[in-house]
């Protein structure tokens, strides 16, 4: 049996063993807190979108792959809460994704492997946020989401300033192999590996993609493409679109949008080549191909392919009245294809010279108060449709007032058409024709030289018409355009 003494002495022990225990138990407990800090402080903050013009709720739920009921939610939004340009709003749903999220419009050249490559980002991360099943299917004017980091700046024409300037795209041949391409690129497998971001070299296959970190200028193009502009970015239907290639060697381009054959001009004399096209105002809207063929002096062949979208114009509908035998004309479908066939004859050359520059003007004094029909409405004539549309604008105006030129050209077509009545039809060249029907008298001949400005006949009623007014039109690569594109923009 152990003593009092004793037993305070086991005690003494004990609670001397347990203080280096207890010591280590807070020691334990500081670190703890002092991890946790940083965990707190690393919390991300989700994704935010700077409201524009023309964004609601509903579109951006859309846009985003939400609801606006979740977007309400995130941000504290009511019922009655209304969104302003300049506004920046919580996007859900993306926990692991911060920063402004921002659109980017898909450019000739562009895949989503070289935009992930460009703005350093992974490309599932760009995958999940548009909701792509198919990353292949990317076409032209396709707005892309991505996150940018806060301090990200953008160019004049609001595209990102890429974070990567430098690389290599390559497309892997079922004949490549990694050692092959190591070797050809003055690098390791192992290098290629990482700077391809393969998990190993039997990822390689033919028809892959691969972007290799190397010290060469970046390029989405082949040589010898240096860049591919379209103006404007979209594609709208009844719109003339303008390509620009810029090149950095002479070459021959020949290309197709949908299945109509591109034209392209050199510019200026150097190595930078034009086509303009003219966008059917009744092409259905969707996806189609964009083709290029560039055939360098030695005979070799660059083919390239994409996809481009065509936009609804969103032009209505007008509907005429017109007298009983005047709307016999247009049930006379021998005589209207006729017509149609003369216009197209004249129309379809494309001539190499170009004679206007700058903005063209209009063909009448006071124009913008005489408009009384705009380009692009489809037509239904005493309650009948007969898939037309008007391929131009009306000028209300009384008989024998002057009709001018818009711009330089030749004239290629003077005389009385059947529904048209007299017409004027003037090449401007690049495949660029205005046209104008209708009128009183013609003041110029076939193969003549015009200026900008010069009186070429006067305004009437001829063919079928309800009324003195001249109707002119503007055609582009063999299809009417909107006239008022071609006074208020340049082109080229």
């Amino acid at each position: 049996m152990k003593k009092a003494s004793d037993l305070h002495l086991t005690r003494m022990e004990t609670n001397a063993k347990m203080i280096p225990m207890r010591k280590i138990i807070l020691v334990c407990c500081f670190l703890l807190l002092l991890w946790q800090r940083p965990l707190q402080a690393q919390t991300t903050q989700p994704p935010v979108y700077v409201v524009r013009s023309g964004d609601n709720l509903y579109n951006l739920a859309l846009l985003f792959g939400t609801t606006v009921p979740a977007i309400q939610q995130a941000n504290g939004f009511t019922d009655e809460s209304i969104i302003n340009v300049g506004q920046a709003i919580v996007i859900p749903g993306y926990p692991d994704i911060t920063g402004e999220l921002r659109l980017y419009p898909i450019q000739p050249g562009d895949s989503l492997t070289n935009v992930a490559y460009r703005l350093n980002l992974p490309l599932p991360t760009l995958t999940r946020l548009n909701r792509m099943v198919n990353p292949n299917l990317l076409y032209i004017g396709q707005n892309l989401i991505y996150p940018a980091p806060a301090d990200s700046k953008t160019d004049e024409n609001g595209n990102p300033q890429w974070v990567n300037t430098s690389g290599t795209e390559v497309v892997v041949s079922p004949t490549d192999s990694a050692v092959g391409l190591a070797a050809h690129f003055q690098m390791s497998k192992w290098r290629l590996v990482l700077s391809g971001k393969l998990s190993s070299p039997a990822d390689l296959f033919g028809g892959k993609s691969l972007l290799l970190s190397t010290n060469q200028p970046y390029s989405r193009f082949p040589s010898p493409i240096k860049d591919i502009h379209f103006t404007p970015g979209r594609l709208y239907q009844g719109e003339p679109i303008e390509i620009r290639i810029d090149l950095d060697q002479p070459a021959t381009i020949t290309g197709k949008l949908v299945d109509w054959t591109l034209n392209f001009f050199p510019y200026y004399g150097g190595n930078t080549q034009i086509a303009l096209q003219g966008i059917y105002n009744l092409q259905e809207p969707g996806v189609y191909p964009f083709e290029l063929q560039v055939t360098l002096p030695d005979g070799q062949v660059r083919d390239l392919r994409w996809r481009a979208r065509i936009v609804d114009g969103q032009r209505g509908t007008q509907s005429i009245a017109v007298p009983n035998e005047e709307f016999q004309k247009l049930s006379d479908t021998p005589n209207i294809q006729a017509e149609a066939q003369r216009l197209y004859s004249v129309t379809k050359v494309w001539n190499p010279e170009r004679y206007f520059a700058g903005k063209f003007q209009f063909p009448v004094e006071l124009a913008t108060d005489r408009m009384t029909a705009y380009f692009g409405a489809s037509r239904v004539y005493n309650g009948v449709s007969f898939n037309s549309y008007h391929a131009g604008i009306d000028f209300a105006g009384a008989a024998g007032a002057p009709i001018l030129a818009p711009a330089s050209g030749i004239v290629r077509l003077a005389e009385g058409l059947f529904t048209r009545g007299n017409a004027v039809v003037i090449d401007h060249g690049w495949g660029i024709y205005t046209c104008y029907w209708h009128l009183l008298r013609i003041e110029v001949e076939p193969g003549q030289r015009v200026e900008t400005g010069q009186q070429i006949g006067l305004i009437g009623s001829t063919g079928l018409s309800n009324g003195n007014h001249l109707h002119w039109e503007v055609w582009a690569g063999g299809f009417p355009v909107d006239p008022l594109t071609w006074v208020e923009l340049d082109y080229p």
